[in-house]
């Protein structure tokens, strides 16, 4: 929200925005971006979502409008639409919205065509689940059926949001369902590789139709000697919400390793909602992505 809120006025009240306290030396729940082991956190991925894409949907916290933020410094992204979708705990979807977005100009902002409203479907204790898609067709009818716009890296410029209808924030589900870690997470690494010091490991992530949604899936490397190797990061796909039945999220792991040697690794896959998975590769010298 933070970093949306900036995206707002970008280049018309300020062009650049600075972090302060990147790392808090001591337990926070706040106030970093990466752990004293120089483990990325959530802050980071969700700065990471809502700033890296060239183009990008974004929701007013306050009246719940919808934005689009142009950040390419030459191209203007002409007309276009953004699809809201609602879904719950469960994966499923309950409702969808399709709102008209003007042309905006590079390095700038304008507000569609409309707001997103609570979804009849969910009741007034749950969590909802909201994902904003920009698409290139301008008509709502159309746009079903058109590609996401592009926005980083080659990734649709969708953004998601986990809301509440009240005034007050509850997110009393959410801590019951991570609790419960009732949905299910699958795993399986295509290949592993070292080379600059570094393991590498791509791997697939996928949640099963009888499972419900998977909150913040991440991944770590362990060593069956070493244990789990600090400081890693992920690659690839960065959603930060997988529903069930759909094709899997492909990334890819890295962990600085020095001298140690490669063998065995495990791959680590957790979440907030399902428990941890493990699957195991061999690690090749100087290998590459297969």
């Amino acid at each position: 929200a933070l970093v949306e809120g900036y995206q707002a006025h970008l280049f018309s009240w300020y062009a650049s925005m600075s972090i302060w306290k990147t790392q808090t030396p001591w337990p926070s729940l706040r106030g970093f971006l990466y752990d004293w082991w120089l483990e990325p956190t959530g802050a980071f991925y969700g700065v990471q979502a809502a700033a890296s894409d060239r183009v990008h949907a974004q929701l007013d916290r306050g009246d719940w409008g919808v934005r689009v933020v142009n950040k390419d410094v030459a191209a203007a992204l002409p007309a276009s639409s953004v699809t809201a979708e609602w879904f719950g705990l469960d994966g499923k979807r309950v409702a969808t919205e399709t709102m008209r977005a003007p042309l905006v100009a590079a390095s700038s902002s304008r507000a569609a065509d409309g707001a997103v409203h609570w979804p009849a479907a969910l009741s007034r204790e749950a969590v909802g689940f909201l994902r904003l898609t920009l698409r290139a067709s301008p008509t709502p009818h159309a746009a079903q059926e058109v590609t996401p716009l592009e926005g980083g890296e080659g990734e649709p410029a969708a953004s998601w949001y986990w809301l509440t209808p009240g005034a007050a924030p509850d997110y009393t589900q959410l801590g019951a369902a991570r609790r419960a870690q009732r949905a299910r997470l699958s795993l399986r690494v295509r290949s592993c590789w070292r080379a600059d010091g570094h393991v590498r490991a791509a791997a697939e992530l996928w949640v099963p139709e009888s499972s419900g949604l998977v909150l913040y899936p991440q991944l770590a490397l362990s060593l069956l000697r070493e244990g789990e190797l600090p400081a890693s990061w992920q690659e690839g796909d960065r959603a930060v919400v997988l529903l069930p039945g759909r094709k899997p999220s492909a990334r890819i792991v890295v962990a600085r390793v020095g001298a140690r040697a490669g063998g065995v690794v495990s791959v680590v896959a957790r979440s907030w909602n399902a428990p941890q998975v493990e699957a195991r590769c061999v690690c090749v010298e100087g290998g590459a992505e297969v």
